[in-house]
């Protein structure tokens, strides 16, 4: 019963870690944009800087803003 426990933990580790480490990517990318916007960088700036969409870096401003 133990083995089976451990063995479930593991795989629900396994199963979430790309999920966090996918929404802290996200999160970083956000606060980049915000940090690089309030240095005075353009959006188009910052949308080169980041490989993003201008239209992301809008999104991603108006989410910290909000």
């Amino acid at each position: 019963m133990h083995n089976i426990t451990t063995a479930l933990v593991w795989a629900l580790a396994l199963i979430a870690l790309p999920i966090i480490l996918c929404a802290r990517i996200a999160e970083t990318r956000t606060e980049t944009a915000q940090r690089l916007y309030q240095q005075g960088y353009s959006q188009r700036a910052i949308a080169a800087r980041l490989g993003v969409s201008r239209y992301s870096v809008r999104l991603m401003l108006r989410e910290v803003a909000a």
